[in-house]
């Protein structure tokens, strides 16, 4: 089986990857699994030995999202990896994974219920930014509060006018150590007082520094 160290994926890649093996002196110790209930499960052999011949694993910890995976394993000294066949697209799946037999369309749809359930998951942010309201044109101050691949969620800092369906041009930067700068068009979803959120519209497919940020820099 190939692997891949965690930091050489892409953004896709990241938002693919529901398997993490923990490796320590080229040999696997831990594995973490992203489940149905859309928490991370570490699993390891009962006494703590490699885990390649291992059949018995017992969970370990459970943990809500990536980024306290990746915490365990530095704490551990395992070296995150990927196994390739997890994150390559679909048109590349493996016969492990592919639609060729019906256990490997369920593992597929199975995957992708889980997936589309992480990708879904928004992250606690605080954020300045400004935005132009394409249906008013008045420019606005707001504060982000949470962000995900497919939306956010922000409050007015200044005098406000929205309704749901408009569409707005979001601009912020990321507080991270690259301080990239975000550009994106929301249709609003709801309003509750002066908290407001929606999802982005014509997104780009890939933007790496916006998924790295979600999933590692994010404090």
């Amino acid at each position: 089986m190939k692997f891949k160290h965690i930091d050489s994926l892409d953004a896709e890649q990241i938002r693919r990857a529901w398997r993490i093996i923990g490796i320590r002196h080229k040999k696997p110790y831990s594995q973490a699994q992203l489940r149905e209930d859309g928490y991370w499960h570490i699993l390891e052999s009962k006494n703590y030995a490699p885990i390649n011949r291992e059949k018995h694993l017992k969970r370990i910890f459970t943990f809500s999202n990536m980024t306290e995976v990746l915490e365990y394993f530095h704490i551990k000294e395992f070296s995150p990896y990927c196994p390739h066949s997890d994150i390559v697209g679909d048109e590349q799946a493996t016969p492990e994974i592919s639609e060729t037999s019906d256990t490997g369309e369920k593992r597929n749809k199975k995957r992708k219920n889980i997936l589309h359930r992480r990708n879904k998951v928004r992250r606690k942010v605080s954020l300045t930014g400004e935005l132009i309201n394409k249906r008013s044109l008045k420019r606005h101050e707001i504060l982000i509060n949470d962000l995900s691949f497919d939306g956010s969620g922000f409050t007015p800092i200044n005098d406000w006018d929205f309704k749901k369906g408009d569409i707005v041009s979001m601009t912020f930067t990321l507080n991270n150590r690259n301080e990239r700068e975000i550009q994106r068009n929301m249709e609003v979803k709801h309003i509750t007082n002066k908290k407001i959120g929606g999802e982005f519209v014509n997104k780009p497919r890939l933007d790496a520094d916006l998924g790295f940020y979600l999933l590692f820099d994010v404090r």
